[in-house]
């Protein structure tokens, strides 16, 4: 017999994990976020995140953002910002260790 079938066997379920919808990156920033994301800020995010937790920082970094400057929504310039400032915290946080 084939190894295959003997992992297989021992597996309760398989999952598929499949990438975000556009509806997906809607729904979560929607439900994600007390300050409101324009239409280009979801798409943007759309096409440059695809998991989950990088989705959720970027959301929470920017909302943290738009709330300390009073702002009432959020667009992409604020998104690209921070992704820029995650990005460069990571490098930094990798360099210390």
């Amino acid at each position: 017999m084939d190894m295959d079938y003997y992992l297989y066997d021992r597996l309760l379920e398989i999952i598929k994990f499949e990438p975000f919808s556009k509806q997906d990156i809607t729904s979560i920033i929607d439900q994600l976020s007390e300050v409101p994301f324009t239409n280009c800020a979801k798409k943007l995010l759309y096409t440059l995140t695809n998991r989950f937790r990088q989705l959720v920082k970027t959301v929470s970094k920017a909302e943290q953002v738009a709330k300390s400057n009073g702002l009432s929504s959020i667009d992409e310039i604020l998104i690209k910002e921070a992704m820029q400032n995650e990005t460069e915290n990571s490098k930094i946080e990798k360099d210390s260790e």
